[in-house]
């Protein structure tokens, strides 16, 4: 095997340490690299323009020579930023910088593993009102070459309330005594005459308990059949129908109660709405999905997991 003495810069030679010195303790390493690198990445926005987006990288190879003592770490480094630096990111051109990954140590590597992180942005409209507003949403990306196969991962989350059916018919059931009360001696009763009851704050009975609830999501995917990750997103959303929002004026809270009074979910309610969704996607080889409902009635949340099912898939 071809090994690098040394380096050297000018009329400097410096030591090379990592394929000078060989190792006491003969083992091959499964991983070995750098975790939460600082290199931004060109995104692709809805008008097909580009920007910078900050990220953080973990970036592994494997070591197969037992003897040598240590990776080139600085090769990956420069491999990811002379990539990121001059190429939007897409999943197409990914399987061409893990290879490079790999080749960058020469021999003693074969195998390259790197994770992308960063807060995915979409410019969300209101939901009635002409007003816009911006959501993050944590995204990262887990790829691995090994044996030369890519595979490759993607998990973001999304945010929603959710309001409790449970509580929603207990309130109903005291919205519906208090009326009986207020009106059993009347023998009719005129529609603005209920109007103006049920819009007088005290005769409201009691309000369904609604929280702010997480969707995480983890799939597996054929990158080469993978759509934008935009509107993956609002798929989910659309599926959940009850989104956080960012800009909001009157008329777009009272559309924001009214949705969640159309869609009472449990914990089980939303994770399987996201699996219907999920399960339809060809695209899509594998996934799991957590909600986590971050309870107002209790001090402790509700949480829901479903799976897709494949044997050595995600559990």
């Amino acid at each position: 095997m071809t090994k690098e003495t040394n380096i050297t810069t000018s009329d400097t030679t410096f030591p090379d340490v990592a394929s000078d010195e060989r190792s006491p303790h003969p083992y091959t390493i499964e991983k070995v690299g750098m975790r939460q690198l600082q290199i931004p990445i060109l995104i692709e926005d809805e008008n097909g323009n580009y920007f910078k987006q900050s990220s953080t990288m973990n970036v592994y190879v494997d070591l197969i020579d037992p003897f040598t003592k240590g990776i080139h770490m600085s090769r990956l480094y420069n491999t990811l930023v002379k990539h990121f630096d001059a190429t939007p990111f897409s999943l197409v051109n990914v399987e061409s910088i893990l290879k490079e990954l790999a080749d960058s140590q020469g021999e003693i590597s074969s195998n390259s593993f790197l994770k992308i992180a960063y807060d995915h942005v979409i410019h969300k409209p209101a939901l009635l009102s002409q007003n816009k507003g911006w959501r993050y949403y944590p995204v990262s990306y887990d790829f691995s070459y090994k044996n030369g196969l890519l595979n490759t991962k993607i998990s973001f989350e999304v945010t929603y309330s959710s309001t409790c059916p449970c509580s929603a018919a207990l309130s109903r059931q005291l919205l519906g005594e208090k009326f009986k009360d207020q009106f059993s001696e009347k023998d009719s009763i005129s529609p603005s005459e209920v109007k103006n009851w049920l819009e007088n704050k005290n005769n409201m009975g009691g309000v369904p308990h609604a929280q702010r609830s997480v969707g995480s999501i983890m799939l597996r995917v054929n990158p080469k059949k993978t759509g934008s990750l935009t509107e993956c997103i609002e798929q989910v959303e659309s599926a959940i129908q009850t989104p956080v929002q960012a800009a909001v004026k009157r008329e777009d809270e009272q559309e924001f109660a009214r949705l969640n009074a159309e869609n009472l979910m449990f914990c089980e309610d939303s994770v399987r709405l996201i699996k219907h969704l999920f399960e339809s996607k060809e695209e899509v080889l594998d996934y799991k999905i957590e909600v986590e409902h971050y309870e107002s009635l209790h001090p402790h949340n509700a949480v829901a997991i479903a799976v897709k099912g494949l044997p050595n898939g995600y559990r």
